[in-house]
């Protein structure tokens, strides 16, 4: 299990899919800064639990999808993926 604390700043990931927990447990907390994405995906593959806790000045700015949860994944029994707005702002589009 793996845990990323993002609390201010710019992370740009423009080229290709972000993943968030690939093949393992993943708790992602963003209380502040921007995320750039190309797309997000959340719980990929054979990822038992992720957790994506956003609040205060936390933004998502997405050129393309939000995936939460993999539905291909054979872990699916199991799989759980959650997304936790606090006063977050999400751009989708």
């Amino acid at each position: 299990p793996a845990q990323f604390d993002f609390t201010s700043g710019t992370i740009n990931h423009l080229d290709g899919d972000s993943v968030l927990g690939l093949d393992d447990s993943l708790t992602f907390n963003q209380s502040g800064g921007t995320f750039n994405a190309a797309a997000i995906q959340v719980g990929w593959f054979q990822s038992p639990t992720v957790d994506v806790n956003l609040s205060g000045n936390a933004t998502w700015a997405l050129r393309g999808a939000l995936l939460m949860s993999d539905g291909a994944s054979p872990c699916t029994t199991r799989a759980r993926s959650s997304c936790k707005t606090s006063a977050a702002p999400v751009c989708l589009g």
